[in-house]
């Protein structure tokens, strides 16, 4: 086993940062303030969301084999995912606290309480994306490795390393169109509540927390639904393959799923309409349903 443990959640923030402070504070000096907070207090919740997505993309493949035997809600392995992320990310945050301390930079405690909603909108955010990415992922192994190319650019694309004022003053006369389409950035609202609160410590108005609500609820909800087509696709592939050879369920002697869970099975033979015999299964043989 690791010999660090839980200590990486702490370890893997704290070298990102330095790594980053090293580049814009020393090569490539960017001009802000005591960067390492500018930049520390939004590569957390950076991180959470990054690691949903390309993390959370594996969730599903890498408990094919529970996936199965049992039968449960596969909406679990994604929530239980985006939970554990979270978590590590409020856990993550205690360093924040401690190093904007230890450095004297200071904390207004009162307006603290603005970051709550932001972090429940994050942790929805990154649910349905979530959602979204295991579900596909299923069905497109390759997916699994687009994704950390996506995060890396999704990353330089959102205001972690930089402010939105530069993107504002670089492109609002000479590229207005860029602009917009710069905005649509979901994490963009969220970084910079993050920011305003730590950084700048100042409170924050209802838009940010608009905008945010505004991209979610559709990640959220449509991420969800394409995880149910997943689990349903087997018995419209059942339906397919009936139909092209002009047969009906009643044509068939017998369903052999390979390794298809107990509720597929079921919900392919409700809606075939067909006797349970016409299914055999044997988990309690092997561990398995049909294989």
């Amino acid at each position: 086993g690791s010999a660090l443990g839980f200590l990486w959640t702490f370890i893997n923030p704290l070298l990102q940062m330095l790594v980053y402070t090293l580049v814009f504070s020393v090569i490539m000096k960017s001009g802000v303030d005591h960067y390492y907070i500018f930049l520390f207090v939004t590569l957390i919740p950076w991180i959470f969301c990054s690691s949903c997505v390309s993390g959370g993309a594996d969730c599903i493949l890498s408990s094919k084999d529970l996936v199965k035997k049992i039968y449960f809600p596969r909406e679990v392995l994604p929530i239980s995912f985006v939970t554990a992320a979270f978590i590590n990310m409020l856990l993550s945050y205690l360093v924040v606290f401690a190093v904007i301390i230890t450095s004297g930079f200071g904390v207004r405690w009162g307006i603290l309480c603005y970051l709550v909603p932001v972090a429940i909108v994050e942790y929805f955010l990154a649910l349905g994306l979530c959602f979204l990415v295991s579900a596909l992922t299923v069905y497109f192994r390759d997916l699994l490795y687009f994704l950390s190319i996506l995060t890396m650019l999704w990353q330089f694309l959102t205001p972690v390393m930089y402010s939105q004022e530069r993107v504002v003053e670089a492109l609002s006369e000479k590229s207005p169109v860029l602009l917009r389409l710069w905005y649509l950035n979901p994490m963009t609202p969220v970084i910079n509540c993050f920011r305003d609160v730590m950084y700048y410590k100042r409170s924050l108005e209802t838009t940010p927390f608009d905008r945010v609500e505004e991209k979610t609820t559709p990640l959220v909800m449509e991420g969800r639904e394409v995880f149910r087509l997943a689990v349903e696709a087997c018995i419209q592939d059942v339906d397919t393959l009936l139909e092209r050879n002009g047969m009906t369920g009643d044509d068939i002697n017998a369903y052999l799923l390979h390794q298809a869970n107990m509720r597929i099975i079921e919900c392919i033979r409700e809606h075939l309409e067909q006797p349970r015999e016409k299914f055999p299964t044997n988990i309690q043989h092997y561990g398995n349903t049909s294989s």
